[in-house]
């Protein structure tokens, strides 16, 4: 591949791999163990702890698809896998993990902050079937990715990459550009942001009364 950087290409390729070989196989270990902990105990799993399973399982196949992009590296962006894998390795657990996230941290302040209220929203097959939704829904909007990558030609470095390619309209860049920054990115920051000020917020309104109730005792 001639390169146009070559010495910053040259450290890509003698550093970026092995990172992501061995972030890869340390996160597979570690997520094994945690769903395997989960599996065993899968019929008294709290909400909580459904939630950690799904996004334990979301982590763990992204790290299955991560190796494939430390061979492309070392490839020299050669993508050798066809078209199927070009969309898949890309596509998936972009949505799922972020908002597995999001429901952690809502349930986290429905937990802590509508403690009662929420009570009858907390339950385990309500978490299930939220879990169930999260991935249809991380399905449906990894279309548009899904359907633009594609192995390509590159005449620039004579490769073979696997592309983001959008020579058939380029509104549909726009669009996957404004569905990752709003619905990927601003909406989930919005939301744990709302459910983690309002725990810190009623965690301090605890304190208070705790400590104004152990003054009046004393």
């Amino acid at each position: 591949m001639e390169s146009p950087i070559p010495a910053e290409w040259e450290l890509i390729h003698s550093i970026v791999p092995p990172y992501i070989f061995t972030l890869s196989l340390s996160g597979l270990l570690f997520n094994s163990f945690v769903l395997a902990v989960f599996f065993a105990h899968k019929d008294r799993l709290t909400v909580a702890e459904i939630y950690s399973s799904n996004l334990a399982l979301a982590d763990f196949i992204l790290l299955c698809g991560l190796p494939f992009w430390a061979m492309n590296i070392l490839n020299d962006v050669n993508w050798p896998y066809g078209d199927a894998l070009c969309k898949l390795v890309n596509s998936i657990n972009f949505y799922t993990s972020i908002y597995t996230l999001v429901m952690i941290s809502v349930d986290r302040y429905l937990a802590l902050v509508k403690t009662m209220k929420a009570r009858s929203l907390r339950r385990t097959l309500y978490a299930k079937v939220i879990c169930s939704i999260t991935w249809i829904l991380a399905a449906i909007l990894s279309m548009p990715t899904m359907v633009h990558r594609k192995v390509k030609f590159i005449k620039e470095f004579e490769t073979m990459s696997c592309i983001l390619d959008y020579s058939h309209g380029s509104s549909w860049k726009l669009a996957r550009q404004i569905l990752m920054n709003v619905v990927g990115f601003l909406l989930p920051v919005l939301v744990i942001i709302f459910s983690s000020g309002n725990i810190i917020k009623g965690t301090e309104q605890i304190k208070a009364v705790v400590i104004f109730n152990a003054k009046d005792l004393m």
